[in-house]
């Protein structure tokens, strides 16, 4: 018997019932009774992928004892259950709320026989002659009723107690962060035949609150043990040899979410630039919940500006494929910022439950746009995501607006924790120090440079900058009227105050994408030539090897060869000076290098101007002799 696809998928955030399904097979022709050793033990096993386990504790009450059986050779082919008398009440109450009334005659005081016939679709082997093809058979097990009759269960006071009491218990391994994808196991040992109730109880003492482990606490779930007789243990059913009793697989239910800048895909932006982000996240698994809380918080710091939200939709992969857009308010709400730094939430709760059942293998993607504002302060502006969800089906929420996060039965993944959910955008900086040429100690203020536009090549469009303090200038997000702090025209510093600006002669220049960058000085100190400005260019690349979290910095030299060209890396990147030197005659140019290359054309010039005024001036002088002759 082949287990549709969806029913994988509502089982497998649990422990799947698939192993239940056979319990309760017809009877062959050619099938023989099988006596059942009840002295016999097996074991219940639990197994899980990639720590899926790791810091779970479980709980096993025994529902259901095996009476009768028949099995053709090594395959089983029916099983009947009797039902723990002491979880009658509990076991009567949990049917009556999945079935919409009480239990039939034919099954009274034996409310496991009735959930194997109606919901799994299979008589016993005492009554194989009246098999239900109904809506109630095997398509029941696949709508939920079976899943409330569990939830409905595990919340009877009587089976509560016997949860507590219970001495069949087993425990997960320990996490193990440095093998993150080793599979793990927990086994009940010895445990009496039949069919279980399995509670985890990771959030009852000793183990903490589930709030302390990210993976959801297990929905209850029936599993049903192997069967032994004195010489034989059975563990499949000969419509399921692929499906083991006693054993069973628990997914990997841990939502995932993460984050991408994709817009610039360089990852460098100046400030001022607008970032476009996209967030993925997993389609939960909502199996024993009547409310979800699903909550996708993004957290960007201060120094980003909400601009838009683009879409909400539901893809069949994160690469994309044919997107369903989701509709707000009925599928989610939105909180958007009204603050630079402010929290921009998309709460899912409203709608996650049917959207799990649709589209189970589907993922959710939300793409939104930020802008680097003035506020920005640091090379690396940083937006984090955190997603809040539900995590155990013994404390839902109350409702689906998500109100109930941070509360018990809540977990979050929360911003950097785990890779992928924090997003960095770099710009970056340079500095230059303006000194004397001829005493190179003697630092300089006054000097004013201009920083062209990479975007106009005809350097006629200068970039503005809002001063932070003396010598210290950060590119403005907003292209205002020039006026007050908003300038682009910057000085080197008089020293003035180094706690808003920077020392003597220099000039910080901050808040660049990647470019090459023309910078031209515009006045040279008081008292020194303006004829020997400098204008060279400064360069961020993040071009081959580069990335933009790593990239090399550049300038080149100027024409008068007193900007000398360099490279450094962005380890340096706070600390590296661009010395730019001033002279104050033509004496104390360079005479090496494309400086000395001009001073010796200089020379020549004059040189050939002084020889041709002579050559003019004897002229002239032969001739006044000549006409008086």
């Amino acid at each position: 018997m082949k287990v549709p696809q969806v029913f994988k998928r509502i089982a497998g955030g649990a422990i799947a019932v698939a192993a239940l399904l056979a319990l309760t097979v017809p009877g062959t022709a050619n099938a023989a009774s099988i006596t059942i050793d009840p002295t016999k033990t097996t074991t219940l096993t639990i197994k899980g992928t990639n720590r899926t386990l790791a810091g779970h504790r479980f709980k096993a009450v025994r529902l259901a004892a095996y009476s009768e059986a028949q099995a053709t050779g090594a395959d089983l082919t029916s099983v009947s259950v009797t039902s723990s008398l002491g979880l009658a009440t509990g076991l009567a109450a949990a049917y009556n709320v999945a079935n919409s009334g009480p239990i039939d005659a034919a099954h009274s005081g034996n409310v496991m026989s009735a959930v194997a016939e109606k919901w799994l679709g299979f008589d016993s082997a005492a009554s194989s002659t009246n098999i239900d093809e109904t809506s109630n058979s095997v398509g029941a097990r696949w709508t939920g009723e079976l899943r409330n009759f569990v939830t409905s269960l595990v919340n009877q006071p009587d089976v509560q107690a016997a949860v507590t009491a219970s001495l069949l218990s087993a425990t997960g391994p320990t996490f193990d962060s440095a093998n993150p994808d080793v599979d793990d196991t927990v086994v009940f040992p010895a445990v009496p035949q039949g069919i279980y109730l399995v509670v985890d109880v990771t959030g009852t003492p000793p183990s903490g609150p589930v709030s302390a482990n990210p993976a959801p606490a297990t929905i209850p779930i029936l599993v049903s043990s192997a069967l032994r007789t004195a010489s034989t243990t059975y563990d499949h059913f000969l419509n399921d040899e692929l499906i083991k009793l006693g054993e069973v697989d628990m997914k990997n239910n841990v939502p995932t979410i993460k984050k991408k800048l994709t817009s610039p895909t360089t990852g460098s932006a100046a400030v001022g630039d607008t970032l476009t982000y996209q967030i993925i996240a997993s389609m939960p698994l909502t199996t024993g919940f009547t409310h979800y809380t699903y909550k996708i918080t993004d957290v960007p710091e201060p120094g980003l500006t909400f601009v838009s939200l683009d879409s909400v939709v539901v893809s069949p992969s994160e690469l994309g494929g044919v997107t369903t857009t989701l509709s707000s308010p009925s599928q989610y709400t939105v909180t958007t910022p009204t603050n630079p730094g402010d929290s921009l939430i998309i709460n899912l709760s409203p709608g996650i439950i049917s959207l799990s059942e649709t589209y189970p293998t589907s993922v959710i993607r939300i793409q939104f746009k930020m802008k680097i504002n003035n506020d920005a302060t640091s090379s690396t502006t940083q937006n984090g995501v955190k997603l809040a969800y539900s995590n155990d089906t013994r404390t839902p929420p109350s409702n689906n607006a998500g109100d109930d996060t941070g509360l018990n039965g809540t977990v979050s993944i929360i911003n950097n924790t785990d890779p992928g959910t924090q997003v960095y955008a770099y710009f970056y900086q340079f500095t230059l120090d303006v000194q004397a040429k001829i005493d190179p100690s003697t630092k300089l203020s006054g000097a004013t440079f201009f920083v062209y536009d990479p975007a106009d090549p005809t350097n006629n469009t200068k970039l503005k900058f809002m001063k932070l303090g003396p010598g210290n200038y950060k590119k403005v997000a907003d292209d205002t009227t020039l006026g007050g702090n908003i300038v682009d025209t910057l000085v080197s510093s008089d020293g003035s105050n180094l706690i808003t600006g920077v020392p003597l002669g220099r000039l910080k220049v901050d808040g660049l994408k990647a470019n090459a960058y023309t910078v031209h000085e515009n006045t040279v100190p008081v008292g020194y030539s303006n004829a020997f400005a400098s204008e060279f260019t400064v360069t961020f690349d993040i071009d081959g090897s580069h990335s933009a979290a790593e990239p090399e910095y550049s300038n080149s030299d100027d024409a008068w060869h007193l900007v000398n060209e360099a490279y450094w890396p962005y380890t340096d990147a706070a600390s590296h000076l661009i010395p730019v030197q001033e002279v104050t005659s033509f004496s104390q140019l360079p005479m090496t290098g494309g400086a000395g290359a001009i001073v010796v054309g200089l020379v020549v010039i004059v040189l050939l101007g002084v020889a041709g005024a002579l050559f003019i001036i004897t002229r002239r002088g032969e001739k006044s002799l000549n006409q008086e002759g």
